[in-house]
Protein backbone atom coordinates (compact mmCIF):
# COMPACT_ATOMS: atom_id res chain seq x y z
CA UNK A 1 0.00 0.00 0.00
CA UNK A 2 1.60 3.60 -1.05
CA UNK A 3 1.67 5.56 1.73
CA UNK A 4 0.43 9.36 0.83
CA UNK A 5 3.59 11.85 1.74
CA UNK A 6 2.96 15.13 3.48
CA UNK A 7 3.12 18.51 1.96
CA UNK A 8 5.79 19.99 2.83
CA UNK A 9 5.09 23.78 4.60
CA UNK A 10 5.56 27.10 2.48
CA UNK A 11 8.06 27.86 5.28
CA UNK A 12 9.75 24.77 5.46
CA UNK A 13 10.34 25.27 1.59
CA UNK A 14 14.12 25.33 0.43
CA UNK A 15 14.84 28.65 -0.59
CA UNK A 16 16.49 29.49 -3.66
CA UNK A 17 19.69 31.76 -4.06
CA UNK A 18 18.08 34.77 -5.17
CA UNK A 19 15.17 34.14 -2.41
CA UNK A 20 17.74 34.31 0.04
CA UNK A 21 19.43 37.39 -1.14
CA UNK A 22 16.40 39.03 -1.32
CA UNK A 23 15.22 38.58 2.25
CA UNK A 24 19.20 39.80 3.21
CA UNK A 25 18.04 42.80 1.80
CA UNK A 26 14.90 43.30 3.08
CA UNK A 27 16.41 42.85 6.99
CA UNK A 28 19.42 44.85 5.79
CA UNK A 29 17.00 47.87 4.72
CA UNK A 30 14.63 47.16 7.80
CA UNK A 31 17.27 47.66 10.37
CA UNK A 32 19.08 50.77 8.70
CA UNK A 33 15.48 52.18 8.53
CA UNK A 34 14.52 51.48 12.58
CA UNK A 35 17.97 52.88 13.48
CA UNK A 36 17.88 55.98 11.24
CA UNK A 37 14.33 56.93 12.77
CA UNK A 38 15.00 56.11 16.37
CA UNK A 39 18.91 57.95 16.74
CA UNK A 40 17.22 60.86 14.51
CA UNK A 41 14.47 61.37 17.03
CA UNK A 42 17.05 60.47 20.30
CA UNK A 43 19.63 63.02 19.33
CA UNK A 44 17.23 65.95 18.83
CA UNK A 45 18.25 67.81 21.04
CA UNK A 46 22.11 66.32 21.07
CA UNK A 47 23.39 70.10 19.51
CA UNK A 48 23.33 71.70 22.64
CA UNK A 49 26.42 69.93 23.73
CA UNK A 50 27.42 68.13 20.63
CA UNK A 51 27.50 69.22 16.74
CA UNK A 52 27.13 66.24 14.64
CA UNK A 53 27.39 67.66 10.93
CA UNK A 54 24.21 67.14 8.71
CA UNK A 55 22.96 64.70 11.58
CA UNK A 56 19.39 64.95 9.87
CA UNK A 57 20.16 64.81 6.48
CA UNK A 58 22.40 61.48 6.77
CA UNK A 59 19.66 60.20 9.43
CA UNK A 60 16.52 60.86 7.30
CA UNK A 61 17.17 60.25 3.74
CA UNK A 62 19.88 57.34 4.69
CA UNK A 63 16.38 55.75 6.55
CA UNK A 64 13.95 57.52 4.07
CA UNK A 65 15.56 55.53 1.02
CA UNK A 66 15.63 52.13 2.66
CA UNK A 67 12.12 52.11 4.08
CA UNK A 68 10.41 53.91 0.61
CA UNK A 69 12.19 52.52 -2.09
CA UNK A 70 13.46 48.95 -0.38
CA UNK A 71 10.70 48.22 1.80
CA UNK A 72 7.88 49.39 0.32
CA UNK A 73 8.66 47.75 -3.47
CA UNK A 74 7.48 44.65 -2.03
CA UNK A 75 4.31 43.90 -3.96
CA UNK A 76 2.84 41.64 -0.28
CA UNK A 77 3.02 45.45 1.49
CA UNK A 78 1.30 47.42 -1.37
CA UNK A 79 -1.57 44.97 -1.77
CA UNK A 80 -2.01 45.02 1.95
CA UNK A 81 -1.84 48.47 2.03
CA UNK A 82 -4.83 48.98 0.71
CA UNK A 83 -6.84 47.14 3.31
CA UNK A 84 -4.81 48.05 5.93
CA UNK A 85 -6.80 49.92 8.91
CA UNK A 86 -4.66 52.94 8.72
CA UNK A 87 -6.75 54.56 6.17
CA UNK A 88 -7.54 57.76 8.74
CA UNK A 89 -3.90 57.84 10.02
CA UNK A 90 -2.75 58.61 6.34
CA UNK A 91 -5.07 61.05 5.01
CA UNK A 92 -4.80 63.08 8.45
CA UNK A 93 -0.87 62.65 7.49
CA UNK A 94 -1.44 63.74 3.92
CA UNK A 95 -3.36 66.88 4.99
CA UNK A 96 -0.71 68.00 7.82
CA UNK A 97 2.11 67.70 4.81
CA UNK A 98 -0.43 70.01 2.35
CA UNK A 99 -0.42 72.34 4.90
CA UNK A 100 2.92 72.57 6.13
CA UNK A 101 3.98 73.00 2.76
CA UNK A 102 1.98 75.51 2.11
CA UNK A 103 3.17 77.27 5.25
CA UNK A 104 7.02 76.57 4.24
CA UNK A 105 6.10 78.34 1.16
CA UNK A 106 4.77 81.58 2.83
CA UNK A 107 7.01 81.73 5.02
CA UNK A 108 10.09 81.39 3.32
CA UNK A 109 12.49 84.50 3.52
CA UNK A 110 16.14 85.17 2.89
CA UNK A 111 15.77 87.80 6.24
CA UNK A 112 15.06 84.10 8.41
CA UNK A 113 18.10 82.64 9.15
CA UNK A 114 16.15 79.03 8.66
CA UNK A 115 15.24 77.86 4.81
CA UNK A 116 12.30 76.54 6.04
CA UNK A 117 11.68 74.39 3.23
CA UNK A 118 14.65 72.22 4.08
CA UNK A 119 13.05 71.65 7.12
CA UNK A 120 9.62 71.15 6.16
CA UNK A 121 10.44 68.82 3.90
CA UNK A 122 12.36 66.96 6.83
CA UNK A 123 9.71 66.69 9.66
CA UNK A 124 7.55 65.26 6.55
CA UNK A 125 10.35 62.50 5.51
CA UNK A 126 10.42 61.46 9.34
CA UNK A 127 6.94 61.37 9.83
CA UNK A 128 6.71 59.36 6.61
CA UNK A 129 9.18 57.04 7.47
CA UNK A 130 7.80 56.13 10.88
CA UNK A 131 4.69 55.44 8.87
CA UNK A 132 5.77 53.37 6.40
CA UNK A 133 7.79 51.00 9.20
CA UNK A 134 4.18 50.74 10.89
CA UNK A 135 2.56 49.51 7.48
CA UNK A 136 5.39 46.96 6.96
CA UNK A 137 5.84 46.04 10.21
CA UNK A 138 1.42 45.63 10.47
CA UNK A 139 2.07 43.47 7.17
CA UNK A 140 4.93 41.30 7.73
CA UNK A 141 4.75 40.72 11.68
CA UNK A 142 8.00 42.48 12.17
CA UNK A 143 6.21 44.15 14.75
CA UNK A 144 8.29 42.97 17.82
CA UNK A 145 11.42 43.56 15.78
CA UNK A 146 10.97 47.35 15.54
CA UNK A 147 9.70 47.81 19.19
CA UNK A 148 12.72 46.26 20.34
CA UNK A 149 15.13 48.22 18.07
CA UNK A 150 13.02 51.53 19.57
CA UNK A 151 13.61 50.42 23.23
CA UNK A 152 17.40 49.27 22.58
CA UNK A 153 18.25 52.67 21.16
CA UNK A 154 17.07 54.45 24.17
CA UNK A 155 18.66 52.33 26.88
CA UNK A 156 22.04 52.54 25.16
CA UNK A 157 21.13 56.69 24.90
CA UNK A 158 20.28 56.74 28.30
CA UNK A 159 23.54 54.64 29.95
CA UNK A 160 25.80 56.65 28.23
CA UNK A 161 24.23 59.55 29.25
CA UNK A 162 24.42 58.74 33.31
CA UNK A 163 27.52 56.99 32.62
CA UNK A 164 28.91 60.44 31.40
CA UNK A 165 27.08 62.74 34.06
CA UNK A 166 28.26 60.27 36.91
CA UNK A 167 31.03 59.37 36.24
CA UNK A 168 32.15 63.32 35.11
CA UNK A 169 34.25 61.85 32.80
CA UNK A 170 33.03 64.63 29.95
CA UNK A 171 31.03 67.73 30.86
CA UNK A 172 29.52 69.47 28.30
CA UNK A 173 28.04 73.44 28.63
CA UNK A 174 26.36 75.78 26.54
CA UNK A 175 28.41 78.54 27.96
CA UNK A 176 26.60 79.42 30.23
CA UNK A 177 24.89 76.24 32.09
CA UNK A 178 25.39 72.40 32.32
CA UNK A 179 24.38 70.47 29.20
CA UNK A 180 24.47 66.59 29.16
CA UNK A 181 25.05 64.32 26.13
CA UNK A 182 21.02 64.20 25.30
CA UNK A 183 21.03 67.86 25.71
CA UNK A 184 19.12 69.79 28.61
CA UNK A 185 18.09 68.42 31.97
CA UNK A 186 15.04 68.01 30.65
CA UNK A 187 15.98 65.90 28.00
CA UNK A 188 17.72 63.72 30.02
CA UNK A 189 14.70 63.42 32.26
CA UNK A 190 12.53 63.10 29.38
CA UNK A 191 14.47 60.52 28.26
CA UNK A 192 13.85 58.32 31.46
CA UNK A 193 10.28 58.73 31.10
CA UNK A 194 10.29 57.61 27.51
CA UNK A 195 12.78 54.15 28.73
CA UNK A 196 10.24 53.69 31.66
CA UNK A 197 7.25 53.41 29.82
CA UNK A 198 8.92 51.38 27.16
CA UNK A 199 10.56 48.98 29.88
CA UNK A 200 6.89 48.37 31.04
CA UNK A 201 5.66 47.77 27.25
CA UNK A 202 8.41 45.29 26.77
CA UNK A 203 7.25 43.67 29.80
CA UNK A 204 3.75 43.23 28.46
CA UNK A 205 4.42 42.44 25.45
CA UNK A 206 6.77 39.59 26.90
CA UNK A 207 4.06 38.04 28.96
CA UNK A 208 1.99 36.66 26.28
CA UNK A 209 0.31 34.60 28.99
CA UNK A 210 -0.18 36.89 31.05
CA UNK A 211 -1.68 39.61 29.60
CA UNK A 212 -4.28 40.93 32.23
CA UNK A 213 -1.74 40.72 35.30
CA UNK A 214 -0.51 44.06 36.53
CA UNK A 215 2.86 45.40 36.77
CA UNK A 216 4.57 44.49 39.53
CA UNK A 217 4.47 47.61 42.02
CA UNK A 218 8.25 46.99 43.13
CA UNK A 219 9.47 47.50 39.64
CA UNK A 220 7.12 51.21 39.27
CA UNK A 221 8.48 52.08 42.64
CA UNK A 222 11.94 51.38 41.21
CA UNK A 223 11.48 53.44 37.82
CA UNK A 224 9.71 56.18 39.83
CA UNK A 225 12.72 55.87 42.08
CA UNK A 226 15.10 56.38 39.56
CA UNK A 227 13.44 59.43 37.77
CA UNK A 228 13.43 61.36 41.02
CA UNK A 229 16.87 60.86 41.95
CA UNK A 230 17.98 61.95 38.18
CA UNK A 231 15.39 64.91 38.54
CA UNK A 232 16.71 65.73 41.65
CA UNK A 233 20.40 65.82 40.24
CA UNK A 234 19.21 68.30 37.54
CA UNK A 235 16.94 69.81 39.26
CA UNK A 236 13.64 69.27 37.14
CA UNK A 237 10.80 70.64 38.96
CA UNK A 238 8.45 69.66 35.46
CA UNK A 239 10.58 66.28 35.02
CA UNK A 240 9.99 65.44 38.82
CA UNK A 241 6.15 65.79 38.34
CA UNK A 242 5.53 64.48 34.95
CA UNK A 243 7.76 61.26 36.63
CA UNK A 244 5.43 61.09 39.09
CA UNK A 245 2.25 61.56 37.57
CA UNK A 246 2.93 59.00 34.77
CA UNK A 247 3.68 56.31 37.58
CA UNK A 248 0.58 57.10 39.20
CA UNK A 249 -1.61 57.15 35.83
CA UNK A 250 0.35 53.50 34.47
CA UNK A 251 -0.93 52.03 37.92
CA UNK A 252 -4.38 53.35 37.63
CA UNK A 253 -4.88 51.99 34.06
CA UNK A 254 -3.30 48.92 34.66
CA UNK A 255 -5.60 46.21 34.70
CA UNK A 256 -8.20 48.65 33.93
CA UNK A 257 -8.43 48.01 30.16
CA UNK A 258 -11.90 48.71 29.81
CA UNK A 259 -12.04 51.89 31.63
CA UNK A 260 -8.52 53.08 29.93
CA UNK A 261 -10.47 52.59 26.50
CA UNK A 262 -13.17 54.86 27.47
CA UNK A 263 -10.68 57.58 28.48
CA UNK A 264 -7.24 57.75 27.67
CA UNK A 265 -8.20 56.14 23.99
CA UNK A 266 -10.49 58.64 23.77
CA UNK A 267 -10.08 61.12 21.04
CA UNK A 268 -12.50 63.77 22.60
CA UNK A 269 -10.27 63.27 25.95
CA UNK A 270 -6.86 63.67 24.32
CA UNK A 271 -8.24 67.26 22.53
CA UNK A 272 -9.61 68.00 25.53
CA UNK A 273 -6.16 67.61 27.05
CA UNK A 274 -4.34 69.08 24.21
CA UNK A 275 -6.69 72.60 24.36
CA UNK A 276 -6.74 72.93 28.46
CA UNK A 277 -2.64 72.51 28.10
CA UNK A 278 -2.56 75.31 25.38
CA UNK A 279 -5.41 77.65 27.29
CA UNK A 280 -3.18 77.07 30.04
CA UNK A 281 -1.27 80.27 28.67
CA UNK A 282 -4.46 82.45 29.12
CA UNK A 283 -5.93 81.54 32.62
CA UNK A 284 -2.24 81.29 34.30
CA UNK A 285 -2.55 84.96 34.70
CA UNK A 286 -5.56 84.03 37.24
CA UNK A 287 -4.09 81.16 38.66
CA UNK A 288 -1.05 82.81 40.48
CA UNK A 289 -3.09 85.36 41.89
CA UNK A 290 -5.03 82.33 44.07
CA UNK A 291 -3.14 82.15 47.58
CA UNK A 292 -2.55 78.10 47.70
CA UNK A 293 -0.99 78.50 43.55
CA UNK A 294 1.49 81.24 44.96
CA UNK A 295 2.13 78.96 47.92
CA UNK A 296 3.34 75.62 46.08
CA UNK A 297 5.02 77.50 43.79
CA UNK A 298 6.94 80.18 45.86
CA UNK A 299 7.60 78.19 49.36
CA UNK A 300 7.68 74.33 47.84
CA UNK A 301 9.02 75.12 44.45
CA UNK A 302 10.98 77.82 45.18
CA UNK A 303 10.16 79.69 41.65
CA UNK A 304 9.02 83.34 41.00
CA UNK A 305 5.31 84.29 40.22
CA UNK A 306 6.69 84.76 36.14
CA UNK A 307 7.20 80.79 36.39
CA UNK A 308 10.99 81.63 35.06
CA UNK A 309 9.37 84.54 32.61
CA UNK A 310 6.46 81.87 31.20
CA UNK A 311 3.78 84.53 32.29
CA UNK A 312 6.12 87.64 30.48
CA UNK A 313 5.97 85.07 27.12
CA UNK A 314 2.60 84.75 26.59
CA UNK A 315 1.46 88.10 27.54
CA UNK A 316 3.48 88.90 24.35
CA UNK A 317 2.11 86.19 22.53
CA UNK A 318 -0.90 87.61 20.70
CA UNK A 319 1.29 90.74 19.39
CA UNK A 320 3.96 88.66 18.37
CA UNK A 321 1.82 86.32 16.21
CA UNK A 322 -0.17 88.97 14.61
CA UNK A 323 -0.53 88.35 10.52
CA UNK A 324 0.65 85.26 11.60
CA UNK A 325 -1.69 83.14 12.45
CA UNK A 326 -2.95 81.20 9.59
CA UNK A 327 0.79 80.24 8.38
CA UNK A 328 3.26 81.10 11.45
CA UNK A 329 7.18 81.78 10.69
CA UNK A 330 7.94 79.01 9.14
CA UNK A 331 9.15 75.51 10.71
CA UNK A 332 13.08 76.21 12.76
CA UNK A 333 12.25 79.62 12.99
CA UNK A 334 11.14 79.75 16.37
CA UNK A 335 14.41 80.04 17.89
CA UNK A 336 14.98 83.23 16.27
CA UNK A 337 11.63 84.56 16.82
CA UNK A 338 11.34 83.58 20.33
CA UNK A 339 15.04 85.25 21.40
CA UNK A 340 14.38 88.16 19.40
CA UNK A 341 10.36 89.10 20.29
CA UNK A 342 10.52 87.40 24.27
CA UNK A 343 13.97 87.33 25.05
CA UNK A 344 13.72 83.33 25.41
CA UNK A 345 14.82 80.41 23.54
CA UNK A 346 11.05 79.33 22.94
CA UNK A 347 7.64 80.37 23.67
CA UNK A 348 7.23 77.82 26.95
CA UNK A 349 3.95 76.24 25.35
CA UNK A 350 4.09 72.97 23.57
CA UNK A 351 1.41 73.92 21.20
CA UNK A 352 1.69 77.28 21.09
CA UNK A 353 5.19 76.72 19.68
CA UNK A 354 3.78 74.13 16.77
CA UNK A 355 1.18 77.62 15.97
CA UNK A 356 4.55 79.75 15.84
CA UNK A 357 6.18 77.89 13.28
CA UNK A 358 3.08 76.69 10.90
CA UNK A 359 0.33 78.44 11.62
CA UNK A 360 -2.82 77.27 13.29
CA UNK A 361 -4.26 75.06 10.60
CA UNK A 362 -1.43 73.09 10.66
CA UNK A 363 -0.77 72.61 14.23
CA UNK A 364 -4.42 72.00 14.59
CA UNK A 365 -3.85 69.17 11.87
CA UNK A 366 -1.13 67.78 13.66
CA UNK A 367 -3.66 67.49 16.77
CA UNK A 368 -5.74 65.43 14.27
CA UNK A 369 -3.13 63.54 12.67
CA UNK A 370 -2.45 62.20 16.47
CA UNK A 371 -6.10 62.05 17.37
CA UNK A 372 -6.42 59.40 14.62
CA UNK A 373 -3.30 57.09 16.37
CA UNK A 374 -5.75 57.37 19.72
CA UNK A 375 -8.69 55.94 17.20
CA UNK A 376 -6.42 52.94 16.61
CA UNK A 377 -5.59 52.04 20.34
CA UNK A 378 -9.58 52.22 20.99
CA UNK A 379 -9.73 49.64 18.71
CA UNK A 380 -7.16 47.47 19.15
CA UNK A 381 -7.74 44.26 21.16
CA UNK A 382 -5.08 44.28 22.95
CA UNK A 383 -5.59 47.61 24.65
CA UNK A 384 -3.49 46.38 28.06
CA UNK A 385 -0.23 46.85 26.00
CA UNK A 386 -0.40 50.24 25.00
CA UNK A 387 -1.18 51.88 28.30
CA UNK A 388 2.18 52.96 29.95
CA UNK A 389 3.12 54.56 26.71
CA UNK A 390 -0.56 56.54 25.93
CA UNK A 391 -0.29 57.56 29.94
CA UNK A 392 3.44 58.92 29.32
CA UNK A 393 1.75 60.85 25.85
CA UNK A 394 -0.83 62.41 28.08
CA UNK A 395 1.77 63.49 31.02
CA UNK A 396 3.75 65.17 28.41
CA UNK A 397 0.18 67.01 26.91
CA UNK A 398 0.23 68.12 30.88
CA UNK A 399 3.96 69.18 31.01
CA UNK A 400 3.05 71.07 28.07
CA UNK A 401 1.24 73.87 29.34
CA UNK A 402 4.70 74.98 30.61
CA UNK A 403 7.62 72.89 28.66
CA UNK A 404 8.16 72.33 24.76
CA UNK A 405 7.23 68.40 24.83
CA UNK A 406 5.81 67.83 21.80
CA UNK A 407 8.89 67.42 20.31
CA UNK A 408 10.01 64.58 17.55
CA UNK A 409 10.49 61.87 20.68
CA UNK A 410 6.74 62.41 21.26
CA UNK A 411 5.94 61.86 17.62
CA UNK A 412 8.38 59.02 17.96
CA UNK A 413 6.40 57.37 20.76
CA UNK A 414 3.10 58.39 18.89
CA UNK A 415 4.51 56.26 15.74
CA UNK A 416 5.18 53.65 18.68
CA UNK A 417 1.75 53.63 19.93
CA UNK A 418 0.63 53.39 16.15
CA UNK A 419 2.76 50.04 16.09
CA UNK A 420 1.35 48.28 18.74
CA UNK A 421 -2.19 49.51 18.36
CA UNK A 422 -2.58 48.67 14.55
CA UNK A 423 -0.74 45.47 14.53
CA UNK A 424 -4.30 43.40 15.19
CA UNK A 425 -6.20 45.79 13.31
CA UNK A 426 -5.93 43.77 9.14
CA UNK A 427 -9.17 42.91 8.17
CA UNK A 428 -7.73 39.43 7.27
CA UNK A 429 -5.49 36.77 8.53
CA UNK A 430 -1.98 38.95 9.14
CA UNK A 431 0.81 37.43 6.76
CA UNK A 432 4.11 36.64 7.85
CA UNK A 433 7.37 36.64 6.12
CA UNK A 434 10.01 33.61 5.45
CA UNK A 435 13.03 34.36 2.66
CA UNK A 436 10.82 36.29 0.50
CA UNK A 437 7.89 34.42 0.38
CA UNK A 438 4.51 34.98 2.02
CA UNK A 439 3.76 31.73 4.70
CA UNK A 440 0.31 31.58 6.45
CA UNK A 441 0.20 32.68 10.04
CA UNK A 442 -0.09 29.69 12.20
CA UNK A 443 -1.82 29.57 15.83
CA UNK A 444 -4.69 32.15 15.82
CA UNK A 445 -5.13 33.89 19.46
CA UNK A 446 -2.08 32.76 20.86
CA UNK A 447 0.30 33.23 18.23
CA UNK A 448 -0.81 36.42 17.09
CA UNK A 449 0.51 36.96 20.64
CA UNK A 450 3.77 35.72 20.01
CA UNK A 451 4.17 37.52 16.85
CA UNK A 452 3.94 40.66 17.92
Amino acid sequence: MIQRQKAVPTAQRRQTPRQNALARQYTLALYISMLCFFTYALTENTGVSLTIPHRALLALVGGGFCTCFLLMNRRDVRKRLSKSAFSYVLMAFAGFCALTAVSALVTKSPLLPVNTVTYTLLLQLYLLEGICLVVYATVTGKTKEIFDCCFYCMLVFVLANDALMFSGLRRFSDGQFETYLLGTKFDVVYMHMNLMALFFTRMKLRRPGKKNARLPVVMLLAFLLLNVTISLRLDCSTGLIGSVATVLLIYFFDGREKLCRKILCAPKAFITVCTVSMLFASYVFWLVKQPIVRHIVVDWLGKSLTLTGRTEIYAMYPHVMSGHWIWGFGLGNAYAVCSRAFGYADVQNALLQWVLEVGVPSAVMLVVFFCTIIALCKRTRRVAVVIPVLALEYVYLLLGAVEITMNRCFIMLMIVLMLLAGSDQLPNKRLGVAGSELETRRGGAAGEEDEN
